[in-house]
């Protein structure tokens, strides 16, 4: 399985791949709640109470980081399993110039 490098929408240079697991949340705060001083976040991702608290089958979701100036985003649409993960990440790694 391979993917495709993503252009940053802000600097337009290349992303680095990653990962994120499937068992982390991500929380987010509208403008409303920010000016409100109300932190009752929303998580963007949150994994289903059982998967915090039993074992379960790992899942990830490609991520694409901006080294150059921060941005971070993650391919929610699809998870992957950990097979598909360490083949996309194989793949990045063989794609990788020698340093």
């Amino acid at each position: 399985m391979s993917h495709e490098p993503m252009q940053c929408p802000r600097c337009q240079r290349t992303m680095a791949l990653g990962f994120a697991s499937s068992a982390a949340t991500i929380p987010r705060l509208t403008p409303d709640q920010v000016v409100a001083f109300v932190h009752a976040d929303h998580d963007v991702h949150a994994p289903p109470l059982w998967k915090k608290l039993l074992p379960h089958v790992a899942a990830y979701f490609a991520s694409h980081l901006c080294e150059a100036c921060g941005v971070y985003a993650i391919e929610f649409h699809r998870s992957l399993s950990s097979d598909e993960a360490k083949a996309m990440a194989r793949a990045a790694l063989d794609a990788t110039p020698a340093r």
